[in-house]
């Protein structure tokens, strides 16, 4: 009798040894994920990148920013910034959310670690924010802007748009990023008064370029238009052509 309560013994021991290790392996399991995901979150690959300085020449306390940021005071470096190193297409404005409600100063640097001093518009930045994709360095696309000098609301796209009322999105100022050219028309589909946009410069470094054209707003020349209704790729013709 003893070694038969002896072996059942045996046996519920090793029962719960087994549930126990499985316990743990799944414990280990959905911790070694969390950190994975943890870690591929940490290092989220940004293609453009700010480093914005309180003091001039890029001394002082400084920042990294890699995201819209439509209220500096929450870093509390509001109306702080007097120069920065930026890589990409960033533009700083006057007032917080982009000089979407006020007027005011736009300030737009641009290039491959370039290095901008700011001159004569230190300690005026309220809010700063990039222009093309954070994920594809000169990806193709076109950025339109609600307000003149890309204030206001904005709408990043790299496809054609027969209707741009779906986005609910007016058009008053665009960037171009990219080596291709886009077409904007006054009509949706691509009809009336079109005109053909495109890179005017450019800075290249020994592993990238970046192709920028900066249109302030589309009522004067080069561009002409008295509004945008439909964007497609490519010069003349339909929506769909590549450069």
């Amino acid at each position: 009798m003893e070694v038969v309560v002896t072996e059942y013994i045996k046996q519920e021991n090793t029962e719960m040894h087994t549930v126990n290790w499985i316990t743990k392996m799944k414990t280990l399991v959905l911790l070694l994920l969390g950190a994975i995901v943890a870690q591929a979150k940490d290092e989220r690959s940004y293609v453009y990148e700010c480093r914005a300085f309180a003091d001039s020449y890029f001394n002082g306390v400084y920042h990294d920013f890699n995201e819209p940021v439509p209220y500096l005071d929450s870093y509390d470096f509001d109306n702080t910034i007097e120069s920065a190193r930026v890589t990409g297409v960033w533009l700083f404005y006057d007032n917080v959310e982009y000089n979407t409600y006020e007027s005011g100063m736009v300030h737009y640097s641009w290039g491959l670690d370039y290095s901008d001093t700011f001159d004569g518009v230190h300690n005026r930045v309220s809010s700063l924010r990039y222009a093309g994709s954070q994920l594809v360095i000169n990806e193709n696309g076109y950025n339109l802007y609600h307000g003149t000098y890309y204030t206001g609301k904005h709408l990043y796209e790299t496809n054609d748009i027969p209707d741009l009322t779906v986005f609910h999105q007016d058009v008053t100022s665009i960037i171009i990023i990219g080596q291709s050219s886009w077409t904007f028309c006054e009509g949706t589909y691509y009809t009336g008064n079109c005109q053909c946009l495109y890179a005017t410069q450019y800075d290249q470094n020994t592993l990238h370029r970046l192709d920028v054209g900066f249109y302030p707003t589309i009522h004067d020349y080069p561009v002409g238009l008295s509004q945008v209704m439909s964007v497609h790729q490519g010069c003349g013709g339909g929506g769909g052509r590549a450069a």
